[in-house]
């Protein structure tokens, strides 16, 4: 996340949060980044969707979310491959 999108982030929540809630905010030093968050299955790829997240030429379909505990790992664009200890909960 850059600062420009943890601003724009910030606005979006201004916008739509009371007081309380954008005083619970962390601040953008205070982010954990760069990072394993959870883990999902990967049931199958398509080439449209009716989702609003859907962009671009191909899709994946994922299920069975499953957060896990934050553990820094720096990643790569395009599949990689993760410890099995790090995604086993």
């Amino acid at each position: 996340m850059t600062k420009a999108e943890y601003i724009d982030a910030l606005a979006v929540v201004v916008r739509a949060a009371d007081a309380d809630t954008l005083k619970s905010l962390p601040m953008m030093k205070d982010l954990q980044r760069g990072g394993i968050i959870g883990s999902a299955d990967l049931v199958d790829s398509v080439d449209h969707s009716e989702s609003p997240w859907y962009m671009g030429a191909k899709g994946f379909v994922l299920c069975d979310p499953r957060p896990l505990p934050f553990t820094p790992f720096k990643g790569r664009l395009g599949f990689f491959e993760v410890p099995d200890e790090l995604v086993t909960p």
